[in-house]
């Protein structure tokens, strides 16, 4: 849980530098829909878990749940395959300089 946050600001920034600049909007609102959407079903599956099968068993559900997702994200060869965050200077070669105007063109 603590990692969250984390992982959304890194996903993010990675979504944000890949992402072209006339997608940028629809890419982000695809995100959030998705993210909006899915939100209700952890409370929804708590309570159901809670409500027919107790306590412990949730309890001991939900861990194996983390296990599993923690072991699988792990090996994963694609979690592996996620190319490292461009450096700034990097990240600024597709934006345009502007061109000094020469002496010419001032007089």
């Amino acid at each position: 849980m603590a990692a969250a946050p984390l992982l959304s600001i890194i996903l993010g920034t990675y979504q944000l530098l890949n992402t072209p600049d006339r997608l940028q909007a629809r890419v982000g609102s695809a995100c959030t829909f998705v993210t909006g959407a899915a939100a209700p079903l952890g409370p929804l599956a708590a309570g159901f878990g809670l409500q027919f099968a107790g306590t412990m068993p949730l309890f001991l559900g939900f861990t194996v749940l983390m296990l599993v997702v923690a072991v699988w994200v792990s090996f994963d060869p694609s979690t592996r395959r996620l190319g490292s965050l461009p450096r700034p200077r990097t990240a600024l070669r597709g934006i345009p300089r502007p061109r000094t105007p020469s002496a010419k063109e001032v007089s």
